[in-house]
């Protein structure tokens, strides 16, 4: 169940803490003021007390949120139902452009967290806005190509690097995936059997991993999240 406050058909004024929390995020920086007001007052608070699905799998999306708090889950399955946890999505990620561009379903389930707190966009609106602006698009595009980005590090390094590097290497990406690029000490908010779907090892393998990395104080290894300590560390451990 959630609460809602749709700031949609209220002054913009009104809505200046949704036009704050745009003008804050580091996608929208270069994006001119009546653009980011005319986002905001299209936009609706929702916060989610319990876990929440958000949009189903093989649906449209319907909506491109920013979070606030919590976490957004891209979850995937397979026909027999076993589960990978895809992305974790924090404070100030976008989840995501791409669902507001590209009509085609996408093959896996939106999930919040617990106390989740996001500002919602109806994809509709934000092509509608996007049309009108061309500039959306650009930062759309940038946004997208970060993503994309990270993927193809991922396809090639996962195949390329020995067991423990690549444990390294997945945690950087994620981190980079899950934060804002200038924080100095990234947390990861995954299990570690989530992880080890992702690196396609055993829990007990992955596990012997942290433990190697966490003794050279590269990360610390806590109750359902990952703090990287040292993140130039985990990258010279990673190529060296």
């Amino acid at each position: 169940m959630s609460n809602s406050i749709h700031c949609q058909d209220v002054p913009v004024d009104s809505c200046s803490e949704t036009f704050s929390l745009f003008r804050g995020s580091k996608v929208l920086e270069d994006v001119d003021d009546h653009v980011l007001a005319e986002l905001a007052s299209h936009a609706k608070f929702e916060h989610y007390r319990i876990p929440t699905l958000l949009n189903t799998a093989k649906h449209e999306l319907t909506h491109l949120r920013f979070v606030i708090e919590g976490q957004i889950e891209l979850v995937g399955r397979n026909v027999d139902g076993d589960e990978a946890c895809i992305a974790v999505l924090g404070p100030a990620n976008w989840v995501t452009w791409l669902g507001c561009f590209d009509l085609r379903p996408p093959q896996y389930d939106f999930y919040s967290s617990a106390n989740c707190k996001v500002m919602a966009i109806s994809c509709k609106k934000v092509r509608e806005i996007a049309n009108a602006n061309p500039e959306l698009y650009r930062i759309a595009i940038n946004a997208i190509s970060d993503r994309f980005r990270l993927l193809m590090e991922w396809t090639t390094d996962s195949a390329l690097l020995e067991h423990e590097k690549r444990i390294a290497k997945l945690l950087l990406l994620v981190s980079r995936l899950n934060n804002e690029h200038d924080i100095a000490h990234p947390a990861i908010y995954y299990t570690q059997d989530r992880l080890a779907v992702l690196s396609r090892c055993t829990r007990q393998t992955l596990s012997r991993s942290l433990k190697l990395l966490e003794q050279q104080a590269l990360i610390k290894v806590g109750y359902k999240r990952i703090d990287i300590i040292d993140l130039e560390g985990l990258e010279s451990f990673t190529y060296r």
